[in-house]
């Protein structure tokens, strides 16, 4: 398997309306999620904020434990640290939280 290093360079910009940022968040998730599925060799899932964060997306529990890692590389910080939230059930729902903990950041 050959792992995919995603870098990303961001320049602050004050001027980002909320939606914007959220859609940055999506944005750096989805290609959380997509280098694992790459990583994997499995089709990527059409990802959208009903997705169920399930085997449905055809990942496994392991999966979703290296997608957790990647996205603590990605923002700095694990929101996961205490356990699952709750209510996180969708795509829409780890948006969510990702916006809510940059925005009290």
């Amino acid at each position: 398997m050959v792992a995919q290093t995603l870098l990303y360079v961001t320049q602050p910009n004050n001027n980002h309306a909320r939606g914007n940022d959220t859609m940055e968040i999506e944005g750096r998730i989805r290609q959380v999620f997509y280098s694992v599925f790459d990583d994997r060799g499995i089709a990527r899932a059409d990802l959208n904020e009903d997705s169920v964060l399930d085997s449905s997306l055809g990942l496994e529990s392991m999966d979703f434990a290296i997608i957790v890692v990647k996205l603590e590389e990605e923002f700095g910080y694990d929101p996961f640290a205490e356990g699952i939230p709750d209510g996180l059930r969708t795509y829409g729902d780890l948006t969510k939280l990702y916006a809510q903990q940059e925005s009290a950041n």
